[in-house]
């Protein structure tokens, strides 16, 4: 199985987990790219979470972009806001910077062969989160 995990914010990325334990991380280019990404993960197999979010033009913009694609690659998602995925991993600071430094430093924990950025961090926790809980 393949569990994909989607940040759509300003600077949004894609982590891909799968049942053997790989990880794939796409940060976010053009929607044609992505795409083209996305669609060599199209089969019966392919189960994805996004991140819910509601604020912002862009970052709107974003998950629209995000959900349409999904959409037309027939691939199944779920919306889930960040407080739910992020619960499964612990409890964090309510600054921002911080909380997603704190998100960051276990995505490096895990896999401290990738480099990890805000954004990849959180697909990937998203996808970990896809894969553990949301699918269940």
């Amino acid at each position: 199985m393949i569990y994909l995990g989607i940040d759509p914010g300003l600077k949004g990325a894609a982590t891909i987990v799968t049942d053997s334990g790989n990880v794939v991380v796409q940060e976010w280019t053009t929607v044609l790219d992505v795409y083209d990404w996305l669609a060599t993960f199209t089969d019966d197999h392919t189960l994805a979470v996004i991140e819910k979010i509601g604020w912002g033009a862009k970052v709107s913009k974003n998950a629209g972009e995000w959900i349409g694609m999904l959409t037309a690659l027939r691939i199944p998602f779920k919306e889930i806001t960040p407080k739910k995925w992020q619960k499964h991993f612990g409890t964090f600071s309510k600054e921002k910077t911080r909380r997603k430094n704190e998100l960051k430093q276990i995505a490096q924990q895990l896999h401290p062969q990738i480099k990890w950025t805000h954004a990849t961090a959180a697909a990937f926790l998203i996808a970990t989160y896809c894969r553990e809980v949301a699918w269940k």
